[in-house]
């Protein structure tokens, strides 16, 4: 591998990543105050999602993704909020129609038939992206669902992969998941992408499995919940921070 993160497990994990994550579409979006155009390769993300996600210290993920920026595979721009990345060279690691990469042979390529071979195959697919992006004509949707979908966080304003989610539903509610817990997942998880300014999962990723992110939000629980130090807070998709010379009353002990 001629990649310089191969032997780094902790900058390949976040590397490869990134380069899911990346839309493949330029797109236009509010940044620092102002709508702002980003090129395909770009995605919004922060240090506490990437830390959820990837299993690790935002301090540490934080300090990966300056890395890759050093070593110019990709770009970072902060706000206040949420930080934008952006993948350098992205259509370098794109394949074309006829299935042959878009990226520069390396000094050690493979002999010319070898290559030959791999050009004649059928490209890549991603058969849980294909999923999650497909769409079926005339579906059934419950009254149930339809009420989940018009809570769902919007991606850059609109809502993909429908039918994709109705089937992750469907599986939940097969296995005693009752609706109205993922109608409540959905409404307290568009409360909190909107909280936090993150970009919301796609819906049936969201929806997977009996013990899927959803779970998390599923209790229903007011937004005025106090938590504890560390403690996961659904509400903000986060740890709750420690906050410094303020006093949390415990529930139930007000006015002691």
């Amino acid at each position: 591998m001629d990649c310089i993160v191969f032997d780094n497990p902790g900058l390949w994990q976040l590397w490869t990543y990134c380069l899911m994550t990346a839309d493949h579409e330029p797109f236009r979006a509010m940044f620092r105050g102002e709508e702002r155009e980003f090129k395909a390769g770009s995605f919004f993300t922060g240090r506490l999602a990437l830390a959820d996600a990837l299993r690790a210290k935002p301090s540490t993920i934080w300090g990966r993704l300056q890395k890759l920026q050093e070593l110019e595979m990709l770009t970072l721009e902060s706000d206040n909020k949420r930080t934008a990345v952006t993948i350098c060279k992205w259509a370098e690691y794109q394949y074309r129609a006829d299935g042959s990469s878009t990226a520069a042979p390396t000094s050690s390529r493979q002999p010319s038939d070898t290559t030959q071979e791999h050009r004649n195959r059928e490209p890549y697919k991603n058969k849980e992206t294909e999923t999650c992006s497909a769409k079926k004509a005339d579906v059934p949707y419950s009254g149930w669902f339809e009420k989940l979908w018009a809570e769902y966080p919007r991606r850059k304003g609109v809502r993909n992969g429908k039918a994709a989610a109705w089937d992750e539903c469907q599986r939940l509610e097969a296995e005693g998941t009752e609706p109205a817990e993922m109608v409540r997942a959905a409404k307290y998880y568009a409360e909190a992408c909107t909280r936090a300014n993150e970009y919301p999962k796609d819906a049936c990723r969201f929806f997977r499995g009996p013990n899927g992110p959803w779970r998390e939000y599923a209790s229903g629980e007011s937004s005025d919940k106090q938590y504890a130090p560390g403690e996961w807070n659904p509400q903000l998709g986060i740890f709750q921070p420690e906050f410094k010379g303020v006093r949390m009353e415990p529930p139930g002990e007000e006015g002691r």
